[in-house]
Order: C-alpha cells, then structure tokens, then sequence
C-alpha cells in the first residue's frame, strides 16, 4: 500500500471522503482541498484521479509520501520532532 497526499483547487466538502476510497479530506489556508491517505495500488490512485476530473476539480499536485504519514504534518500544524531531536 502507499500513501498519497492529492491536492485540488477549492473547498471539497467532507461527505466525499467515502466516495474518494475514503481519503482523509482537510483544507489548506490557500483555498485548496487536501486527499490524504492510503491507496492498494496504482489503479486505486487512478481511479481517484478519474473522480477528480469527472468532477471538474482543478488538479494540483498528487504526491506520494513515506509509509509513517505521521512524521507529516497537516496543514497548519506544527512539524513533529523526530527521535532523537
């Protein structure tokens, strides 16, 4: 499994994260809907981004993160210290 962090333009209301294989959705301070969470393969993650088009959704960035999605922060939070800091 991999975790991905999807951003889109706009606000995306919470009612969508089941749709989005239930992807955490939160929202950034610049007007931006934050997808965040774990997809079983490639054809989850594209199948996602054929959601987001079919909805018209302005895509702007689609990451992959490291397997512990803790040590990243959500926006606005502040950055967690690492073992050892």
């Amino acid at each position: 499994m991999n975790w991905y962090d999807i951003r889109v333009q706009g606000h995306l209301d919470q009612r969508w994260s089941e749709w989005f294989s239930g992807l955490a959705i939160t929202y950034d301070t610049d007007d931006t809907t934050i997808l965040r969470g774990s997809l079983v393969d490639e054809a989850a993650l594209h199948g996602v981004l054929i959601k987001i088009r079919d909805l018209a959704l302005p895509l702007l960035a689609v990451n992959r993160i490291p397997q512990d999605p803790v040590e990243i922060p959500l926006p606005g939070q502040d950055p967690l210290p690492k073992a050892g800091d």
